[in-house]
């Protein structure tokens, strides 16, 4: 019998070091071709263990932070979800607030996600 790998540390609800650093990699790689087509730069994505959040950017793009886990389970948040935090804060790295532009752009690089098939909504992953 092959045991599970544990996606979290049960005692914390944390996930462990390695599933956060290869989730990280897998999102900052799917959003690369969002980046280059919306000129969208930042210099570091890691994880966030705000429970407040599910992300944030600090000084346009800097640091990139996103909660990777459900506050609840403790488990990895859905790769979609994730994914929507990542899109929603590489936007703030062009506008700090939620202005009618913002929202444009998220518009625009939502859509563009789901052409490239990086951002599916309604997959279970």
């Amino acid at each position: 019998m092959v045991a599970k790998r544990k996606e979290h540390d049960n005692r914390s609800g944390a996930l462990n070091e390695q599933t956060a650093r290869t989730t990280l990699a897998r999102i900052a790689r799917d959003v690369e071709p969002i980046c280059r087509r919306f000129n969208l730069r930042y210099a570091q994505l890691g994880a966030s263990s705000d429970r407040s959040l599910y992300g944030f950017n600090r000084e346009s793009g800097t640091i990139i932070r996103i909660r990777l886990h459900n506050l609840r389970t403790g488990e990895l948040r859905k790769y979609s979800a994730l994914v929507a935090t990542m899109l929603h804060e590489l936007c703030h790295c062009r506008y700090a607030n939620h202005s009618r532009s913002f929202y444009d752009l998220l518009n625009d690089v939502t859509e563009y996600a789901k052409k490239l098939g990086i951002y599916q909504p309604s997959r279970k992953q």
